[in-house]
């Protein structure tokens, strides 16, 4: 019952998140900050094989600095690095393997694995920690961002 619980969450979550990040990336690239990727590419890039490894991380990252005073800027945005970390280790964890007539089959998936599971709960706080901090901070006009 909780793994379904748990993926219909993720799959209830994913396109809420997916519009924030759209919007927050339009948001960072109008405040003027260099930002690697259209806000496009932050949604697609979860999307395209290979490119799915980093391009999501990028676009957060600048979408983090765009929100940071000028100086602060060339930082690492440390929550974004954890968050990040954590998203990938869960596909690791994913991983599982099985010996069938005599060869070994290896899968990974997200979500198969209680460690695949753990490690998304935490990737999953984090990740409400970045847009709680980043759609909290004052856009250019003084108001916050929504």
């Amino acid at each position: 019952a909780f793994d379904v619980v748990g993926l219909l969450l993720f799959f209830a979550i994913m396109p809420v998140f997916l519009v924030w990040l759209y919007r927050a990336s339009g948001n960072a690239h109008a405040s003027g900050c260099p930002q690697r990727r259209s806000a496009g590419w932050a949604v697609g890039g979860w999307f395209v094989p290979v490119i799915f490894l980093w391009f999501p991380y990028q676009a957060v990252c600048d979408i983090w600095r765009a929100g940071q005073p000028p100086e602060r800027r060339t930082g690492i945005p440390w929550l974004v690095v954890a968050w990040w970390a954590c998203w990938l280790l869960a596909w690791v964890t994913g991983v599982q393997v099985a010996k069938k007539a005599g060869s070994i089959h290896a899968s990974v998936a997200l979500y198969s694995t209680s460690g695949s599971r753990l490690t998304l709960a935490v990737t999953a706080i984090l990740l409400i920690l970045i847009v709680r901090t980043v759609s909290g901070r004052p856009s250019g006009d003084g108001q916050t961002r929504r």
